[in-house]
């Protein structure tokens, strides 16, 4: 395997090995491992394709290794944590958002922007990956992954939700919003350039575990075709 390396240690694709490997906890490791790069590197929201292919990348390489019903069950939980991710993520700019305003505070219109552009298409985003990824694995185990990515399709995702709710709070007018929340004396300010995904970061950070505990009883089950 090659792996994907940085200066910190190992690379997505072999930290997402690893935990397939050990089978414990699977869901939970892998929406921790992808919110932790999402907030270390302090990425958009259509850069978690790119994590997603990777830890994809990991999950096949264990899969070598796999029984049918040992692999079926790991390849629901890796698609659960990662529906768990990008959900998480788009939480994360909400109340990044409704945070700002609370403090009279708006961020460039920039950021806001394509946060829009990605939060309207993210859930589309993650069904596209999901499905594009299946030629990473074995024959048997691509089939299964397809199979898992139409049912994901079919029946939906809790990424379309928590992006639709971002969406909401970012299409009301953020100055009007600012203005509204922030105390009669505060002077509305605007953040510069880059700061929304920084504060998407301080989000997660600080208040990822109370973001995502409800999850899961909210994300994928384990699929039984």
């Amino acid at each position: 395997m090659t792996e994907q390396t940085s200066e910190n240690g190992p690379g997505i694709d072999a930290e997402a090995e690893r935990i397939v490997n050990e089978g414990a906890d699977i869901r939970e490791r892998i929406r921790r491992l992808v919110l932790r790069v999402f907030r270390e590197r302090r990425m958009a929201l259509s850069e978690l394709n790119d994590l997603a292919r990777q830890v994809v990348d990991g999950t096949a390489e264990a899969m070598r290794r796999a029984n049918r019903e040992q692999g079926r069950d790991a390849l629901c939980q890796v698609a659960a944590g990662l529906e768990d991710a990008y959900a998480a993520a788009s939480q994360a700019t909400r109340l990044a958002v409704e945070e700002a305003a609370t403090r009279g505070q708006a961020f460039a219109e920039a950021d806001l922007k394509r946060a829009k552009e990605d939060l309207k298409s993210l859930e589309g985003m993650f069904f596209q990956t999901l499905s594009d990824t299946a030629s990473r694995f074995s024959h048997e185990m691509a089939e299964q992954w397809r199979d898992l990515a139409a049912h994901t399709q079919r029946t939906g995702s809790h990424v379309g939700q928590a992006a639709e709710e971002a969406l909401g709070v970012i299409r009301r007018d953020p100055l009007g919003f600012a203005r509204q929340s922030a105390a009669a004396s505060a002077e509305l300010t605007r953040h510069s350039a880059g700061m929304l995904l920084q504060a998407m970061a301080g989000m997660l950070q600080g208040a990822g575990e109370a973001l995502l505990k409800d999850q899961d009883k909210q994300g994928l089950e384990t699929k039984e075709g």
